[in-house]
């Protein structure tokens, strides 16, 4: 099926039913909008080929999803965006799996690859990472610039054709992360 926006306001739940992937939204424009709070999203997939996929700009909690973009982000966080993203992948986009421009953004134990590049964090935005991995990306596994801030805790960053991990401006904090086979740096 066809969608151009799903707008999810004030707890709204959209939980796909039935095996893991077997849901999905596909979209020319933004896949998802999430702009209230209390709002929870499980078990979909998620498509979209001239936008984001997701856009955040409230508090959501996002589940078991995996979210790609064909020319754009896989999900984009910004204001007063908070998302708390579990067992999702966010693979396979234009541009970044995740970009923070603004709030913040937690993942637990998902995986973020095959996109132009991994993470970017810039201006407000932070992202706090535990578990999962980062990696095989066109470009760097992780960047923060202008400001941004990434905390990344128990992960693998590998196989990204740039830098494992780019800082230009912002900050990035490791705890016992493994960054192995980047093509050019580890840490630039």
């Amino acid at each position: 099926s066809r969608a151009t926006i799903l707008y999810l306001g004030h707890s709204a739940r959209v939980i796909g039913d039935g095996p893991p992937g077997s849901v999905i939204i596909e979209a020319s424009g933004i896949g998802m909008s999430l702009e209230g709070s209390g709002i929870l999203v499980r078990n979909l997939v998620v498509r979209s080929g001239a936008k984001v996929a997701a856009n955040v700009q409230g508090q959501a909690r996002i589940e078991g999803c995996q979210f790609s973009s064909t020319t754009s982000s896989a999900v984009q966080v910004q204001g007063k965006g908070d998302a708390v993203f579990t067992n999702c992948r966010l693979t396979g986009s234009g541009e970044r799996g995740l970009l923070a421009v603004g709030g913040r953004s937690r993942l637990e134990n998902c995986e973020i690859s095959g996109n132009r590049q991994g993470i970017n964090a810039s201006g407000s935005g932070s992202v706090t990472m535990t578990g999962g991995s980062i990696k095989d990306n066109q470009r760097s596994g992780v960047r923060a610039s202008s400001g941004g801030s990434v905390t990344i805790t128990d992960c693998a960053i590998s196989g990204n054709q740039l830098n494992g991990i780019e800082v230009q401006g912002g900050a990035v904090t490791l705890r016992n992360c493994k960054v192995t086979n980047n093509r050019q740096f580890g840490v630039s």
